[in-house]
């Protein structure tokens, strides 16, 4: 149910900004981003979006997803089915997208926080630190560190 989505983003948009958390903002800025898009969507689409909702459901718990399988029970499907839909779709694998979500998140973190990396990897759903850093540099070419410095030096 629509209505039951929005209401949902909205309260969860209502407890991060009520947060103590020193990335509060971020999250916010991430519920807010993920309303507009879903609300846009909703005026534009007559077909089926279902894809882009699946999408937007990832970006916004890719902190809590453990493992594709999650992803797949909550839209009622299979692994197999979802993975293969998602690929044909958007080119990129469930895991692609759950991933490269956690990656948008950490990178918002280094350039708007002053959290430790380490605190940085946990909050984005990553339980080992090295994996983080060999993921991070995989997918953006640098190293967590590198990218918040060059960030941060490129801003001021």
């Amino acid at each position: 149910n629509q209505s039951e989505k929005m209401r949902l983003l909205f309260d969860q948009l209502l407890d991060a900004s009520r947060s103590s958390s020193p990335f509060s903002e971020s999250i916010c800025s991430n519920f807010l981003e993920i309303i507009i898009k879903e609300l846009a969507s909703e005026r534009s689409s007559g077909g089926d979006n279902n894809v882009e909702s699946i999408i937007r459901w990832i970006k916004l718990n890719a902190p809590d997803i453990k493992n594709v399988g999650e992803v797949a029970d909550h839209f009622g499907y299979s692994s197999e089915y979802l993975t293969t839909l998602l690929k044909k779709v958007t080119s990129k694998s469930l895991t692609d997208h759950i991933t490269e979500s956690k990656i948008d998140l950490a990178k918002k973190l280094l350039t708007g926080t002053d959290l430790e990396i380490s605190e940085i990897s946990r909050t984005c759903g990553f339980s080992d630190d090295k994996y983080f850093f060999r993921v991070f540099k995989k997918i953006c070419g640098i190293t967590p560190r590198s990218y918040r410095t060059n960030k941060n030096t490129a801003s001021n």
